[in-house]
């Protein structure tokens, strides 16, 4: 699992926790993980905690500067469980 750059170390961690040590929409813990933002810089999103997730490379590239929601939704291995870490993710990463 590689650093985030946008992130402090101790943020990044509770990040990597709170998913598992997986990619945040397909779920492997296989690949090497980087940091996505759910929200892409260029549409408005943030370097914050509450807009940062662990990704695969794959996911990384694949959702592009997708809609993190449609991206996921349109998967074949779509898990509402995943989704709703994401949403539990937005909400706790704003106090870190």
């Amino acid at each position: 699992m590689s650093g985030c750059r946008y992130l402090e170390k101790y943020e990044w961690l509770v990040c990597l926790e709170h998913f598992d040590g997986c990619c945040a929409y397909c779920g492997t813990s296989k690949k090497k993980l980087t940091a996505d933002h759910l929200v892409a810089k260029s549409r408005g999103g943030k370097d914050e905690a509450s807009n940062i997730v662990p990704a695969c490379e794959t996911c990384n590239q694949n959702k592009g500067t997708s809609d993190w929601r449609e991206f996921m939704m349109s998967m074949s291995t779509f898990s509402q469980e995943r989704m709703n870490k994401v949403f539990s993710w937005r909400r706790i990463g704003r106090y870190l």
